[in-house]
């Protein structure tokens, strides 16, 4: 199954001396309600930080927290991840346990980063598998670029805020910026359709194709003027050829002889150099080490007349006596003070130093004697290598005859060869040029826009219409799609130009429809959808009995219908208490001054015991 999912199982917060705040969901239609300003929405900021929004917008009543958990379980098999996550951070821990088992010494669990880091696995990439996305699934970013599908990409159509619900924008373009609606429409194209833009390969950005034409016209240019200037250089060179083969013939013959002896010889020499090169070499290294062994002799010496001079002056103090007045600075000497074996390690250190210099002595004189030899060595090969450059002059003197002949006949034919050579190749480099020029004049030539539709056809529209006819919201006779407006039609009319409630509702339909297609046709997406205010804006006829008005059929819905993913409404409306027996299925979450008064507990006696 490509659609797994997650559902919440609960929203915990923590801080230093303040009691834990604990919010607990059902798997099915949960419903958080209550008056204005009691901190409903903060609950979805929680759970957008907590799956990878790199910022948390606090309220006053929850300033003393500053590490929160969610805690998820994969909607197939129920097994039970825990994300923490603290406050102003950019990481997140998750461990394969429930909250309650977080903190055991003996769990363990596993960093991610929240921004998109090489060496670090992301938020993102844990929250796409868990939903059974393809972590390779390639979106188009813009008509010259691609992306790796991230989590941002998909949040704003999985948690839904208040201002996002009731905006005037295009329902999956909420920035309504052209720059996002590339990105956008593959986004909807793959959740609608299961295929992503792998086999997009963007064109060119108009100024990196322009740069690099001209870079390529400057440097032909440059190159046909280089070779108009060597055809000018050879002038007429039809004068050029063979006058005698004969001729030519045995002086190539002579000439193959002596250049076989000549390369014998240069190779002889080639090697001497080489030995002479590596001896050079060696030389260089023995007299490095000669200098530092003769500066090393040199600290030895000074080191034997230091510490004499200490043993003599340790010598004076025993013979001073127990105590006395230095003659010099005047102060106390205790003789009785000094360590008994000190002169006795002075001797020591002095024998050492004796030993050592000795034998660096030794060493320079090995040393010396090696880099006489290696002279006398190089002396000698030196004196070979003259020998053999002698006899290379001579074989070269007796071939320069030879080798001009035939150096000037060969010119004379490569002169030929090499002009008719260059005359081809600036025709063909002026052609290249040619065409390059009428590129330049295509670069800048807009490029199309994505070539493909959302992929939002009958069947999701119908599935959009039958929720809205259920709800009993005014024009849903029909409905369709608009590409170029990028948002739906409904009964003729452009969605966006309703009334804020009617967008609140009509958005929150198509969430829910984007997520039942998802589901039935195996397409990953989210198992967990999560709703700010979505009935808050909208008024129901008075006049109508309330088992018939848009806000109870809504409710009656998501109790019935919703059945294959989590749904989390918050909102300021709710069903009346004696519809709430016949909508059981909802788990009702209140805040009110008679229960609990919001996430955030204002006292221990406020805060219900945790599981």
């Amino acid at each position: 199954m490509k659609n797994k999912g997650f559902y919440i199982k609960s929203l915990v917060a923590t801080g230093p001396n303040v009691v834990d705040a604990r919010i607990d969901f059902a798997k099915g239609c949960n419903l958080i309600f209550g008056k204005s300003d009691t901190g409903k929405s903060h609950i979805l900021h929680l759970i957008e930080y907590l799956l990878g929004k790199k910022e948390l917008a606090t309220v006053v009543e929850g300033q003393e927290y500053d590490c929160y958990y969610l805690e998820i379980a994969e909607y197939s098999t129920d097994n039970v991840f825990t994300i923490q996550r603290r406050l102003k951070e950019n990481k997140s821990i998750v461990k394969a346990v429930s909250y309650k088992l977080f903190h055991n010494e003996n769990t363990r669990g596993e960093e991610y980063s929240i921004s998109y880091s090489k060496n670090k696995t992301t938020l993102s990439s844990f929250l796409l598998r868990l939903s059974g996305f393809n972590p390779e699934t390639i979106l188009k970013k813009s008509i010259y670029d691609r992306t790796v599908l991230s989590y941002t990409h998909i949040r704003h159509l999985i948690l839904a805020n208040e201002n996002r619900v009731v905006s005037e924008n295009p329902i999956f373009n909420p920035s309504n910026q052209h720059i996002d609606k590339t990105l956008e429409k593959s986004i909807i194209y793959f959740l609608t359709s299961g295929e992503d833009d792998a086999n997009f390969n963007p064109p060119e950005k108009p100024e990196i194709k322009k740069a690099r034409i001209q870079g390529k016209m400057e440097i032909i240019d440059d190159v046909i003027k280089s070779k108009e200037n060597q055809i000018v250089e050879i002038g007429d060179a039809d004068y050029a050829d063979f006058s005698d083969p004969s001729f030519l013939k045995e002086y190539q013959k002579t000439f193959d002889k002596t250049a076989k002896e000549l390369d014998n010889l240069n190779e002889q020499r080639l090697n001497l150099e080489s030995k002479i090169s590596g001896l050079r070499s060696k030389q260089i290294f023995v007299e490095s080490f000669l200098n530092r062994l003769k500066l090393l002799h040199e600290h030895y010496e000074l080191d034997i007349d230091r510490y004499d001079f200490i043993y003599q002056g340790h010598q004076v103090i025993e013979l001073i006596g127990d105590t006395t007045i230095c003659p010099l600075c005047k102060s106390h000497i205790d003789a009785q003070n000094i360590e008994d074996g000190f002169a006795e390690a002075l001797k020591v250190e002095f024998s050492n130093l004796i030993q050592r210099r000795d034998e660096s002595a030794s060493m320079i004189r090995c040393k010396e004697q090696e880099l006489e030899n290696i002279l006398v060595t190089v002396r000698t090969l030196s004196s070979e290598l003259s020998s053999i450059v002698e006899k290379i002059r001579n074989i070269e003197f007796k071939i320069d005859g030879i080798r001009e002949t035939l150096m000037r006949y060969q010119h004379n034919i490569e002169n030929k060869t090499r002009l008719n050579d260059l005359q081809e190749e600036t025709q063909y480099l002026r052609n290249e040029y040619n065409k390059l020029k009428n590129d330049l004049k295509d670069a800048g030539q807009k490029q199309e826009s994505y070539d493909k539709e959302s992929n939002i056809k009958d069947e999701f529209c119908n599935l959009l219409k039958q929720k809205l006819q259920e709800w009993e919201l005014d024009d849903s006779q029909t409905v369709v799609f608009d590409e170029s407006k990028f948002d739906f039609i409904l009964g003729g009319k452009d969605r966006l130009s309703c009334g804020k409630g009617a967008r609140g509702v009509t958005c929150t339909a198509i969430l829910m429809t984007l997520v039942e297609f998802c589901i039935k046709h195996d397409i990953p997406f989210t198992r967990t959808l999560v709703i700010d205010s979505p009935i808050t804006a909208h008024f129901s006829d008075e006049k109508l009995p309330a088992e018939e008005t848009t806000q109870y059929k809504f409710f009656q819905y998501i109790n019935d219908k919703v059945t294959d993913y989590q749904l989390i409404v918050i909102d300021n409306k709710s069903p009346k208490q004696e519809d709430r027996t016949n909508l059981s299925n909802i788990n009702y979450i209140e805040f009110s001054s008679d229960g609990r008064r919001g996430f955030y507990p204002i006292n221990p006696n406020d805060v219900e015991p945790n599981e």
